[in-house]
């Protein structure tokens, strides 16, 4: 309590930091239930969303995701073929850390505008439209898989007796979904062998995607730290079973993380 009135009283952070770091103390510790902390908005779902939302955000702003895309295609787009993989399996990298598809998607056009170039395709060709297809699947396909992958997840999570949520965990979440995600890979990955069998007679503008990424420069401060919350969140999520600390306030705190290091401004998190 010192603490927080302390950052209030010389204001030493944004006014909400200080409401949050109290939150989360006194949740952490045990001291209070959640519903008498924060009653309306007691529930672990609304909290995994509103923290996923804020990672999602810190993602895209801080220019981290542009980044992954652009790492990914320069990396495995020696073919046509592993060109279309690196687009969707950026994508799907995205889904868990996003939970607005919208938001993936600023993310991925401007991507497949690049990939567009490096390739020499030209406007409005069969390959040109394949490869738009490819950014699609990859941030939609696998939004079901990932609890924080969309929105109507939480809805659905939100619609479930008390006692089951609980039980869907982020982790229980994607081995329920498991099955499903396997199917959709391999499919996906079948018809994209049957209908990208011209990939090598792709020429690909490698010195330009090189480029690209001069142009971006190196990492920013921000991008470091957005890169350390996704690892402070999936590290958490994975060792639920040791530290016993539930999902929602792993995630309360990688969003936590965010806010106090100003990753995000006040406006931006509104």
């Amino acid at each position: 309590l010192s603490a927080t009135v302390t950052m209030w009283f010389f204001r030493l952070f944004p006014s909400y930091i200080p409401a949050l770091f109290f939150l989360l103390a006194i949740l952490s510790l045990g001291l209070a239930p959640p519903e008498v902390m924060l009653h309306g908005f007691a529930t672990q779902t609304f909290i995994i969303l509103m923290s996923t939302f804020t990672l999602g955000a810190a993602i895209l702003l801080s220019g981290l995701g542009h980044r992954i895309m652009l790492l990914f295609f320069n990396l495995f787009s020696a073919s046509y073929f592993k060109s279309n993989l690196a687009l969707f399996f950026s994508g799907v990298f995205l889904t868990p850390f996003m939970p607005s598809i919208i938001a993936r998607a600023e993310i991925a056009a401007p991507m497949y505008l690049e990939a567009t170039q490096a390739l020499r395709f030209n406007q409005g060709s069969n390959a040109t439209t394949q490869l738009s297809i490819t950014p699609f699947f990859g941030i939609t396909l696998f939004s079901s898989v990932f609890l924080s992958g969309s929105l109507l997840n939480y809805m659905v999570l939100a619609l479930l007796p008390e006692y089951m949520q609980v039980h869907f965990s982020w982790s229980m979440w994607i081995k329920a979904a498991s099955v499903y995600g396997g199917v959709v890979l391999i499919g996906y990955l079948l018809a994209s062998l049957y209908y990208l069998k011209d990939s090598k007679s792709v020429n690909i503008n490698k010195p330009m995607l090189k480029s690209q990424l001069q142009i971006i420069g190196p990492m920013s401060p921000n991008e470091h730290l957005v890169i350390l919350a996704v690892f402070i969140f999936m590290f958490g999520i994975l060792t639920v079973a040791f530290h016993k600390i539930e999902t929602a306030w792993i995630a309360f705190f990688a969003m936590f993380f965010l806010l106090f290091f100003q990753v995000l401004g006040p406006k931006q998190f509104r």
